[in-house]
């Protein structure tokens, strides 16, 4: 009688631990794009894949905030291209913005005045300081990409300008439908980032970042369910190679003049409560009108 009750135990401790393996092994393989195995899952923000890699970069900024702004914290000292890009994008969307990762809110700033309403989130304490402080005609909270799961629909554009490359590969696709989910319907998404051809780190000079190759990511906004309208790539001379990716929301946006004119409330919850987990000539080619 012993020997089976041995025996049974010892069954059931082994199909637990299959089952806790199993669960490992699943967590472990990192989120999966639309069309694998698993379907695509509802945004969570207190779950996001993505936010765990948000605690260490926001210290690190944190630490060079100030020498940051005064290298790069003004939109004077960005490429003309980049401000072309940006001031045609602002230009073309309908309704409130929202800059993720808006770093010391020089773009953010930059899109306001051009008479939107926006919002920058940034992880980094030092930096919505900084960003209040230099651009009152814009809005500026504590979050990450996992703030944007909180606003399903809520914006006319979405702007990540180099705010996605210190994300772990596995978790892009995650925070690309987190953004893609934010956005109303024709709202237009604009990516920044680094371009190589393989994805791979780098020593960024604020901390370890990710190399993607132009095309493998647009296909990850594809991916997200958005379509892509143009792919963008320049190489600065002396410097890395650089992407840029604009998409769409599927639907018909309102008109631009009409959504300026009326405004469009940004309501991102209760005003100073943190909300996180944890520059470039364009060759742009339309893919599609």
């Amino acid at each position: 009688m012993r020997d089976r009750h041995a025996s049974r135990a010892a069954e059931n401790g082994r199909a637990e631990r299959n089952r806790q393996a199993e669960g490992t092994r699943r967590a472990d393989e990192g989120p999966r794009i639309k069309g694998g195995r698993h379907p695509r899952p509802a945004p969570r923000a207190d779950a996001a894949p993505h936010a765990d890699a948000t605690p260490d970069v926001a210290a690190a900024y944190t630490a060079r905030a100030d020498e940051y702004a005064g290298l790069l914290g003004s939109v004077e000292a960005m490429a003309p291209e980049d401000r072309a890009l940006i001031a045609r994008f602002a230009d073309d969307v309908a309704g409130p913005v929202c800059d993720v990762g808006c770093g010391p809110g020089h773009w953010a700033g930059f899109i306001a005045e051009r008479g939107h309403r926006v919002l920058g989130y940034d992880p980094s304490p030092r930096f919505v300081e900084i960003a209040r402080r230099a651009h009152p005609q814009a809005e500026f909270l504590l979050g990450d990409v996992a703030a944007l799961a909180e606003a399903p629909g809520r914006y006319g554009g979405v702007l990540a300008w180099y705010s996605l490359i210190h994300l772990r590969p596995p978790h892009l696709p995650a925070a690309l439908e987190t953004l893609a989910d934010a956005l109303a319907p024709g709202g237009r998404l604009l990516l920044g980032f680094f371009d190589g051809d393989d994805v791979e780190p780098f020593p960024h000079a604020v901390t370890t970042a990710y190399r993607w190759p132009r095309e493998r990511l647009a296909r990850l906004v594809e991916a997200a369910g958005l379509e892509v309208l143009e792919v963008g790539h320049r190489v600065p001379k002396g410097a890395r190679p650089h992407a840029s990716v604009l998409a769409a929301a599927p639907g018909r946006a309102a008109d631009p003049d009409e959504a300026v004119a009326t405004g469009g409330a940004v309501d991102p919850g209760e005003r100073g409560e943190p909300r996180t987990r944890g520059g470039h000539g364009w060759r742009g080619r339309r893919r599609r009108s």
